[in-house]
C-alpha cells in the first residue's frame, strides 16, 4: 500500500486551540484533527525560522533557512528553479487534484511558481481567497458561494486577538504555562 503523506499547515492558529494538545475545555472541541494526530505522527519541536507568514512558509517548502532562500517579506517568493519540496511532491497521483486546491490558500509563498504548480491540476483559480469564521449554520437559500460573505453570522479573525476564542473574545488560559 503506498504511504500517505497528509501535511496540515495551519498558519495563524493558536496552537492552544486544539483538543490534541490537552486544553480541558478543547477537548472534544477539534475531533477530526485530534484523530489524525492520534493515528499520525507529530512533529513537536517544528519551529517557525521567520516571523512572517510567507518567508516562513517558503522556508519550509524550500528546506533553506530565509537568508539562503531569499525571501525576506511577503512580497518576495521563492525563485523559479530553487528546489521545493512542492515540486516533487505532484508526482504522486491524488496530489495532483487534492493537494493543489489546498496549496493554492496560500499561493502567494512561491508567487511566481503558481503557474507551474498549477499546470497539471486543471484548476483555474482558487477555491476561495478570504478566510471567514462561521458563527451560525450555514443558510441552505439565497447565497451565491462566489459572493464573499458579509452580515450577521460571519465574523473576519483579527490577527489581533491572540489568545482569545473565536467565539466570544475572552482570554484563554495558556495550557502550557
Amino acid at each position: 500500500m503506498p504511504t500517505n503523506i497528509i501535511h496540515f499547515h495551519a498558519e495563524s492558529w493558536d496552537g492552544r486551540m486544539l483538543g490534541m494538545l490537552g486544553h480541558p475545555a478543547l477537548r472534544h472541541a477539534t475531533p477530526n484533527i485530534d484523530r489524525l494526530a492520534a493515528e499520525g505522527t507529530q512533529f513537536e519541536r517544528a519551529y517557525c525560522t521567520h516571523p512572517i507568514c510567507c518567508p516562513s512558509r517558503a522556508n519550509m517548502w524550500s528546506g533553506r533557512y530565509t537568508h539562503n532562500c531569499e525571501s525576506w517579506n511577503n512580497n518576495k517568493g521563492l525563485e523559479t528553479g530553487m528546489w521545493c519540496l512542492l515540486d516533487h511532491l505532484p508526482r504522486s497521483h491524488t496530489l495532483k487534484t487534492l493537494g493543489k486546491l489546498d496549496y493554492l490558500t496560500g499561493a502567494h509563498t512561491v508567487m511566481n511558481r503558481v503557474a507551474d504548480w498549477l499546470a497539471c491540476s486543471g484548476v483555474d483559480k482558487p477555491v476561495f481567497d478570504e478566510c471567514y469564521c462561521r458563527t451560525t449554520p450555514w443558510p441552505t437559500t439565497g447565497t451565491s458561494a462566489a459572493t464573499p460573505p458579509t452580515g450577521s453570522g460571519w465574523t473576519r479573525p483579527s490577527h489581533s486577538s491572540k489568545g482569545k476564542s473565536p467565539s466570544n473574545g475572552r482570554a484563554m488560559p495558556n495550557p502550557f504555562s
